[in-house]
């Protein structure tokens, strides 16, 4: 059983709250009033979406085979602070797909802010939809610096090109990544719209991946 503090159990009731009148509505026509009203943040209403908890099919309508449980508020809560956390390193990400690196993306940073559990895991998406030397580079520590650190011993250094990490996200099927996606793609496009070929790039393999897991 998950131990909250004080100001989880108070977003977690909160999100209850929420989760119950959704489910007695059956189906709205918007969420904003909805979380104004409760005093709820707009990133809720997005991983509820992302979440398949609301499904949208004109209005926005309950899924059916969910319950308004104390349990899915909890899971709520948890991917809320992961979306949101994702969201306020998204200066990083800028920042990296801006670089003129062939490969500016630290793995090690971009498998925890999709959502990830465990490193492996993020690593065996990865290694699902990306091509190794084209959309990310694997190095040992060692034949970076030249140096074996006595402490650590050998490791490994994943880094990613911008095309290899929207690619990645595209297909992580995480709630993080599927509730980012689409920022994702709306900065990558803002920011290489003098890289020409990158976006050919991007074009080739983007949108029906996108709506893959939208």
């Amino acid at each position: 059983m998950d131990i909250l503090n004080e100001k989880d159990n108070e977003k977690v009731e909160s999100y209850y709250g929420l989760l119950v009148y959704l489910y007695e509505q059956k189906e709205v026509k918007t969420l904003d009033p909805i979380l104004k009203e409760r005093k709820i943040h707009s990133q809720v209403g997005t991983v509820l979406k992302t979440d398949g908890i609301l499904l949208k099919d004109g209005n926005y309508k309950w899924n059916t085979e969910m319950q308004p449980t104390r349990e899915l508020a909890i899971s709520l809560n948890k991917e809320v602070k992961l979306y949101g956390k994702w969201r306020n390193e998204m200066d990083y990400f800028d920042n990296s797909l801006k670089c003129q690196e062939e490969h500016p993306i630290d793995f090690d940073k971009a498998w925890v802010n999709l959502g990830f559990s465990r490193r492996q895991e993020g690593k065996r998406s990865l290694l699902g939809v990306c091509d190794e030397g084209k959309d990310f580079d694997l190095r040992i520590n060692a034949q970076l610096t030249g140096v074996l650190e006595e402490k650590r011993g050998d490791y490994e250094i994943i880094k990613l090109s911008a095309d290899g990490f929207i690619k990645w996200a595209m297909y992580a099927q995480t709630p993080v990544a599927k509730a980012s996606v689409g920022e994702l793609i709306k900065r990558l496009r803002y920011i290489t719209k003098e890289n020409t070929e990158l976006k050919k790039s991007i074009r080739a393999q983007s949108w029906k991946a996108y709506h893959a897991v939208l």
